[in-house]
């Protein structure tokens, strides 16, 4: 697919999820979800997207490339910050571990965190490199400036 069309499509799908509320539907957790139940995000992207999925599944691959999405759940990269923490372990001995900082999955903020899809939509939209591929996610961000 294209990266013009998968800018296309990510920017419909983050202008749906702004007034998806407003219009009625539903959202529900854990699956894509239908129009008698509600939608996740995800299932969302899908409906406007018209990836068609098999009944209540709570991913789609396809809307991985559709979108330009970096996962199925679509999951944010984690960062190294430097310095690494170096300790003591229980014995002794001196252990270095890296700090990681993560952003919230779109499935995680949906499901787990209680996001509403405008706080979905405006998160997505202000840091698009932590959930789409580098072009798709500067196609959003000056969309949306």
């Amino acid at each position: 697919m294209k990266t013009e069309d998968q800018i296309k499509a990510a920017i419909l799908w983050l202008e749906d999820l702004m007034t998806a509320t407003d219009r009625g539907i539903g959202q529900t957790k854990e699956e894509l979800g239908n129009k008698a139940i509600g939608f996740c995000c995800l299932g969302r992207a899908c409906v406007v997207t018209k990836i068609k999925y098999r009944g209540l599944t709570a991913t789609s691959s396809a809307l991985v490339g559709k979108v330009g999405l970096l996962s199925e759940v679509g999951a944010s990269h984690y960062e190294k910050i430097e310095p690494p923490i170096t300790e003591e372990d229980d014995i002794g001995m001196l252990v270095s571990s890296w700090t990681r900082r993560s952003t919230p999955s779109c499935a995680q903020m949906n499901d787990k965190e209680g996001y509403s899809f405008k706080k979905i939509s405006k998160r997505l939209q202000k840091y698009p490199n932590q959930y789409f591929l580098p072009e798709v996610a500067k196609g959003i961000k000056e969309h949306f400036a």
